[in-house]
């Protein structure tokens, strides 16, 4: 039913069939590696992402795994296939997204991060990079990072802000403080900090300072 035939019209047939024409070659070289590698029988233990053919010509999205088997001195293969076209929709509409929020974080000059505090993974958008005046090809996000941004006399206030809002369940604030650029320029922002408790109990912070500069050098 994957490829829309019955049993009856496919059996006998080569599997290419199942295979639009232009990767049918790139089956076969993948059928002859396996058969390369040696031993009675073998099996991918990874999938292949391959493009399917249903009857009256429809493409789909898939992924394969094979395996190879010697049965009285002949080899079988077995090909496992899932539609993946759910998934790969959802993957491309996802990252459909995430453009669109970038370039309207860009357009708005608003930067965020995100810190989850069960693993300690910071993430940073894209434009926060360019509030901070930072190369995003030579900074790692981290916690640190963000601290260090913001100007001296105000990094107190706002790591106690910070830390007062993680003891708590689930609270917002929003501040405006400075930030100093690595060539010394110094920018207020708007700044609001949420802190998440998921259903697991642990807290995550939803973070989006800086947000829009009110001055600049």
């Amino acid at each position: 039913m994957l490829f829309g035939y019955r049993a009856d019209e496919v059996r006998g047939q080569a599997i290419e069939i199942l295979l639009p024409e232009r990767h049918r070659s790139a089956l076969q070289g993948l059928i002859k590696k396996i058969s390369e590698a040696g031993g009675r029988t073998r099996a991918m233990s990874a999938p292949l992402t391959v493009i399917g053919l249903r009857e009256g010509g429809i493409e789909f999205p898939g992924e394969a795994w094979i395996s190879e088997h010697e049965i009285d001195g002949r080899k079988h293969y077995t090909v496992y296939v899932r539609d993946i076209t759910d998934r790969k929709e959802t993957e491309e509409a996802l990252q459909s997204s995430q453009a669109n929020l970038a370039e309207a974080q860009r357009l708005a000059q608003v930067g965020s991060w995100h810190w989850d505090l069960s693993t300690g993974v910071v993430q940073w958008s894209d434009e926060l990079f360019n509030l901070l005046g930072l190369d995003p090809a030579d900074t790692t996000p981290t916690i640190d990072g963000v601290w260090n941004a913001v100007h001296p006399q105000d990094r107190d206030r706002e790591r106690i802000a910070t830390q007062a809002a993680m003891a708590s369940a689930e609270v917002s604030y929003q501040t405006v403080h400075r930030i100093v650029r690595p060539n010394g320029g110094v920018r207020v922002v708007h700044g609001k900090l949420k802190v998440v408790l998921w259903s697991d109990c642990q807290r995550r912070s939803k973070i989006s300072p800086p947000g829009r500069s009110k001055t600049s050098p």
